[in-house]
């Protein structure tokens, strides 16, 4: 696996920071895919470059990028993220930085994606609501849609969405979660209703898939998929179990069925890359 490179790009009248994974193989015929991945508030690119997802775009070559935020955050339109980022314009950052790569690799446009932890996860909604032209899917962590987003919601597109939290988070996702009390953010439940409703999904999950890891530590995974959406869009819902507010590096989840005890066990940076792959911009 090639070594990361570290960049940086004049935005506007300050100078951003990114690392750059580069695949071991030539890019497809239709160019690269890309893949965001964006850190927590008060972290930096250096917590999300080991999660997995650089092995498997040497598999399937993709372009991973992992950009750092302004002041270790991001400009979620959280009030309390505008005003610890000033007002960061990290959506042109990263449209900018599109532009960029697409003029120095060959890129597929239509098969850009995000994932993102915490306050990177509520930037990739804010990515989705704000830039869906753009991007074809986007996976949250730990990350659930800001309120002042969700009040003013109006994606120029659809755009398939995975939304992953612990059933213990404290933090965000549930009606006692300190976000959710505060008004920051939607709970999980309304966050994928939203997102359901946008794209037309079916109401009811069409697939329930669970999965386990092994009996020492049995924590539970659980994706509820809602398809049948405009032109192909889908929504997923992730819950782990007795999971908090993080993004649980060690797990590796076998697929809970005795028909198959042979299949493989995975992490979580495959379980959303499988889900970000099959999707393409143009619905």
């Amino acid at each position: 696996m090639k070594a990361l490179e570290q960049q940086k790009q004049r935005f506007g009248e300050t100078e951003r920071s990114y690392q750059l994974h580069l695949p071991t193989a030539a890019p497809p015929s239709e160019g690269f895919p890309v893949l965001f991945v964006f850190h927590g508030s008060g972290s930096h690119s250096d917590a999300m470059v080991n999660l997995g997802f650089r092995e498997l775009a040497d598999k399937e070559p993709t372009l991973v990028v992992f950009p750092n935020g302004t002041q270790g955050a991001w400009n979620d339109e959280r009030p309390k993220r505008r005003t610890s980022t000033g007002e960061a314009d990290d959506l042109g950052f990263v449209t900018g930085l599109i532009d960029s790569l697409g003029r120095e690799f060959a890129i597929d446009t239509k098969r850009l994606y995000a994932a993102g932890f915490s306050n990177g996860g509520m930037f990739c909604h804010r990515l989705a609501a704000r830039c869906s032209e753009r991007f074809a899917a986007v996976a949250a962590v730990a990350g659930t849609l800001p309120t002042v987003i969700a009040e003013s919601f109006t994606p120029q597109a659809l755009i398939s969405v995975m939304t992953i939290l612990g059933t213990q988070d404290d933090v965000v996702g549930w009606p006692h979660s300190d976000r959710v009390q505060s008004g920051e953010v939607l709970t999980g439940d309304e966050t994928v209703s939203r997102w359901i409703e946008w794209n037309g999904c079916t109401r009811e999950a069409t697939t329930v898939q669970s999965f386990i890891t092994d009996p020492q530590t049995g924590t539970r995974f659980r994706q509820s998929l809602f398809s049948k959406g405009r032109n192909g869009s889908e929504v997923v819902y992730g819950q782990i179990d007795g999971g908090g507010h993080d993004w649980p590096k060690s797990c590796r989840w076998k697929p809970y069925d005795t028909a198959a005890p042979t299949q493989s066990a995975v992490t979580l940076a495959e379980i959303i890359w499988n889900f970000l792959r099959r999707h393409r911009r143009g619905y």
